[in-house]
């Protein structure tokens, strides 16, 4: 085994941009790099975030070409209400399909706030988890990179219709 400087100074981004040490928090956080994202060459965020964080559950709810997904942090807390966490968006709350929609490869890392202390910091919004995301910001430089896909969606075929017997 070999010594990792780098490890000592790890930081959670909580609320408002606050850093913490993880040992400091009272409640567990899962935090995914940017590596680690855009690895897989995923269709959006949700998709790719499948697997990388424990007790963190991602459903498909429509397939297709943009599909939506919804995330449940430690399972069902309502039987009738909504489950699914809060998603934060450099401090500012945000709507449920945010994680669907931004780029993988604008984001430089990913903190999922599991615990109910989470709630503490963003009212009563958070009490099924927080997905906070981080993106990347300018440094005074100039760079451009560039990356394509494409997706497509059509009908397999189509069933032909009788009209010769009326209705």
């Amino acid at each position: 085994m070999e010594e990792d400087a780098e490890a000592l100074e790890e930081v959670v981004v909580t609320a408002l941009g606050i850093e913490r040490k993880p040992r400091e928090l009272s409640y567990s956080v899962g935090k995914v790099d940017n590596d680690q994202l855009t690895q897989t060459r995923a269709v959006n965020t949700a998709t790719a975030m499948v697997g990388k964080v424990s007790g963190m559950q991602i459903n498909t709810i429509s397939n297709g070409v943009n599909p939506s997904t919804r995330v449940v942090l430690r399972g069902n807390r309502s039987l009738l209400g909504n489950n699914q966490a809060l998603i934060v968006v450099d401090g500012y709350p945000s709507s449920r399909d945010a994680f669907d929609r931004i780029n993988p490869d604008d984001i430089a890392e990913i903190s999922v706030l599991k615990g109910a202390n989470a709630s503490a910091l963003y009212d009563s919004d958070a009490a099924n988890g927080v997905v906070v995301i981080k993106t990347k910001s300018g440094e005074g430089k100039v760079s451009v990179t560039f990356n394509s896909s494409i997706q497509q969606e059509s009908v397999a075929f189509l069933p032909e219709l009788q009209d010769e017997f009326g209705v």
